[in-house]
Order: C-alpha cells, then structure tokens, then sequence
C-alpha cells in the first residue's frame, strides 16, 4: 500500500514539475521602461522637444510599442498621441520621439505652468510598463 502511494506522489510531483518548466517557458518576457526625459525642462512657442526613452528587456520582445500620451491643453485635448514600434533585443534600448510644440503656446491652450505626458510600453494589447514625465511650458 505504501508502495502505491509513493507512486502516486512521485508522479503527481513529476507532472508539477513538468508544468512549473513549461510555464517558464511560456512566461513572456518582464520588459520596462527605465528612464523617461527631455533635452530640457523648460519648453517655450515652436521650440522642438526631444524625448529618451530607455527600455531594459532580459530576452527578446516582439509586438512592442511605445505609446507617448498626454500634454493636455486648456481645451483638454492631448497634444501628444503617438505609438512607434519597439521591437526590442535584450539588455537596454533607447527610443528617441521628437515634438514639435506649437508656434504659439497660448493660442493652443498652453498657459504657463507644469505638463505630463505619460509613455506605456505595450506587448499586443498588455500594458508592460508606463512611466509619466512633467515639463513647464512659458509662452
């Protein structure tokens, strides 16, 4: 009778522990966003903004995006809505976006004052990381 039992829990745990190798296997890969900046943080009228992402992935990763929202205006529009692929290798990886604020800055809803835009690292349609960043606008 213990000899059965035996049997029965060894093959019970060698079923657990072929799952726990397979779901290993299939996990996907924990990539995210590391850093978020600009060239500077004080923006004015038609001034162009750089903005750094960096990205740390330990494996490979496919199907990836950056999705930069945010910079809401006095109307509560977001003046930053934008997705570039990032199909990413392993270690860190710098994405750069570029933009271009507008010729004049009251005019389209910027008063003086702090802003955010936020950046999201997407795999399909999951969110794997987001970070948000602020900037001061002046005319």
């Amino acid at each position: 009778m213990r000899e059965k039992i035996l049997v029965v829990v060894l093959i019970v745990a060698a079923i657990g522990l072929i799952l726990l190798g397979f779901l290993a296997m299939t996990k996907p890969v924990s990539a995210g966003i590391v850093n978020v900046s600009t060239d500077k943080g004080l923006y004015h009228s038609n001034e162009v903004m750089v903005i750094n992402v960096t990205i740390s992935s330990p494996g490979s990763l496919t199907n990836a995006s950056l999705k930069f929202d945010g910079l809401r205006d006095n109307y509560g529009r977001e003046r930053i809505s934008h997705d570039i692929p990032a199909d990413l290798k392993p270690g860190e990886t710098n994405i750069t976006y570029i933009y271009n604020l507008p010729p004049c800055s009251i005019c389209a809803g910027f008063s003086p004052g702090n802003y955010s835009f936020n950046v999201s690292l997407i795999q399909g349609t999951t969110v794997l990381s987001n970070m948000t960043h602020f900037i001061r606008i002046e005319q």
